[in-house]
């Protein structure tokens, strides 16, 4: 706080020495004195100060001489010269003013008014946009990226000028501010309940082992307890199930009974009460992408899993699915089995090969889920296809007699599934399948089955509407992308190599708690989410993408979120999409 008096030697409490003056003056009357005003200024200099000493050293006709005293005044202490700042050193400080968290909602003192911590910066960002040069406002969005996330809830929607924005950060009340700060700390304490479970398993993996845990283990089958009943034998698929033929993919083995002698015939468990087990042990099995932090985080799902399952060296199964390498196809997609990714049978790998345990694992969920679309195929049909052959299983005391199909004729897990002709005139079975994007895993259905050497006709294949999108820039540059529309996609999403070398450019992404589910039911962590103003046809909207690699397959898709915002309507017949604004309709035609 400025100290009352002046004392002329620059000291950080001392006032500004144009204001000292001005504020002298302001206190004269129209008809003081000459003698009246320069007592007035005199007295204001703090005693024994540099100001007091250097007014006793002037002569009389200067102390008693108002014009003179003054001249004299701004002589020793001249106007300070203020440096003007440039544009982009205004955009420069205008993009470091960021709210804290802590600021939401608390009651701060502005010039000697109580207001809250929010408003005070909506107030700052107003003051700061009028110097910026920006009427087009291509920094609001980058300006409300920089915002604490459970701000960002509270703030939604598009601002075409900084009044608009800063009026809706000062529109957030307190009851709903109160609200979201019940929600962030539960968020909070989720992830601190996760963290601190990840540090103790990690500790446990560091504590070494019993030395009695193999013996405990090995002695866990007996029972010394004379009347009790003997233990029903525990069927097991950690035997190779692929060792029943000489042919890569030939039916699987029955497995052997851990603690018990084999009883005579093999075991058998129907297909779909193992695919049952497949689809909840992968329900929260996450497939991460080919990155440094996925492939760290990959390293965490082997070592527990090899912690969780000992006795497993073969690889993984329906009770234990083994987790899959970054980059790699989900499994039962027609993929290698060796390398992880899908190509010509003859052709050599496109990337290493995966551990053997992960291979076992793909071969085993690979036939698992195989035989499940057939029979969820001959389910669907009004009756059993005649190219289709099916299986009988005798009753057992487990199970009744049930019917099975017999695929062994199509695909053969190298590859895309391709049908082999066989003896002339002998059908084969082949299926293809189409997968909704973000569907549930077990809504898969067949859209074709056909037999080899049979007539059939080509369907027309549907083509995706492309369009040719521009990503607005912090300072308003574009960066063209080729966007696919996709209104089955719940989400936007940008490939994550497009948004890297777009990235210098656009604002910088934020962090995405988001957990993306494929078309196959494979979980995928979001990269990050980016939330900026896109262009299609000349209509601008802001959204938000959602950050991962596509593989190649895309480069953007614009889903449901920013079709709406858009007003999308896509014609179908004629292949075109129609943008509907207040400023009228926009026609788009597919750049396919």
């Amino acid at each position: 706080m400025p100290s009352e008096f002046f004392y002329g030697d620059n000291r950080d409490d001392d006032p500004v020495p144009g204001d000292y003056l001005k504020s002298t003056m302001n206190r004269f009357k129209e008809a003081s004195s000459d003698a009246f005003k320069c007592e007035r200024l005199a007295n204001g200099f703090a005693t024994g100060s540099f100001a007091e000493k250097w007014y006793d050293k002037l002569d009389p006709g200067t102390q008693d001489d108002w014009k003179k005293l003054k001249a004299a005044f701004l002589k020793q202490w001249p106007p300070e010269t203020v440096p003007e700042l440039s544009i982009e050193q205004y955009r420069a400080r205008l993009r470091g003013e960021k709210l804290k968290k802590e600021e939401i909602g608390k009651v701060v003192i502005v010039r000697g008014m109580e207001t809250t911590g929010h408003v005070a910066w909506a107030n700052r960002i107003l003051a700061l946009s009028i110097r910026v040069d920006d009427p087009s406002g291509a920094m609001i969005h980058g300006i409300r990226d920089g915002m604490p996330a459970m701000m960002k809830k509270m703030v939604t929607g598009t601002f075409p000028t900084y009044k608009a924005f800063c009026d809706a950060v000062k529109a957030v009340d307190n009851d709903t501010i109160a609200t979201a700060m019940e929600e962030d700390a539960r968020l909070t304490q989720v992830k601190n309940d996760t963290r601190r479970l990840r540090d103790e398993i990690a500790q446990a993996r560091r504590t070494p082992a019993s030395p009695t845990a193999p013996l405990r283990a090995a002695f866990s089958g007996f029972n010394v307890s004379r009347g009790s009943a003997p233990r029903a034998p525990v069927v097991s698929h950690d035997a190779d199930p692929f060792g029943g033929g000489p042919v890569r993919g030939a039916a699987p083995a029955r497995g052997y009974q851990r603690g018990a002698t084999p009883r005579s015939g093999p075991g058998f468990r129907a297909n779909h009460l193992r695919m049952a087990d497949l689809t909840r042990n992968t329900a929260g099995m996450i497939h991460h992408a080919n990155t440094a932090t996925g492939n760290a985080a990959y390293q965490l799902q082997v070592q527990a899993w090899v912690a969780a399952n000992p006795a497993k060296y073969q690889g993984g199964d329906e009770y234990a699915p083994y987790p899959l390498t970054p980059g790699t196809e989900a499994v039962g997609s027609g993929e290698c089995f060796d390398c992880g990714t899908r190509h010509l049978r003859d052709t050599p790998h496109t990337r290493a090969i995966v551990d053997p345990k992960e291979t076992f694992y793909r071969r085993v969920a690979n036939r698992i889920i195989r035989d499940d679309r057939a029979a969820t195929g001959m389910a669907n049909a009004a009756g059993l296809p005649a190219n289709i052959h099916l299986v009988h299983v005798e009753a057992t005391d487990d199970y009744p007699a049930h019917w099975v199909p017999d695929t062994s004729v199509s695909g053969n897990g190298d590859g895309p599934e391709a049908a082999a002709s066989g003896e002339e005139g002998e059908p084969r079975t082949n299926f293809v399948f189409t997968d909704n994007m973000y569907s549930e895993h077990d809504a898969i259905n067949p859209v074709d089955v056909y037999g080899v050497g049979e007539g059939r006709e080509e369907e027309e294949k549907a083509k995706p509407f492309i369009q040719t999108v521009q990503l607005v820039g912090v300072n308003g540059e574009l960066v063209d992308v080729v966007a696919t529309f996709d209104d089955c996609a719940m989400v936007n999403c940008i490939d994550t190599a497009v948004f890297s070398n777009a990235r210098a450019t656009l604002s910088s992404p934020g962090a995405s708690p988001r957990v993306l589910r494929m078309a196959n039911g494979v979980l995928i962590p979001s990269g990050g989410c980016w939330r900026g103003k896109v262009s299609v046809g000349g209509v601008s909207a802001v959204g938000k993408w959602e950050i991962f690699s596509g593989g190649g397959a895309w480069q953007m898709l614009l889903g449901k979120p920013m079709l709406k915002a858009l007003g999308a309507c896509h014609e179908y017949v004629e292949d075109t999409v129609t943008l509907n604004t207040s400023a009228g309709k926009t026609i788009l035609q597919n750049e396919l």
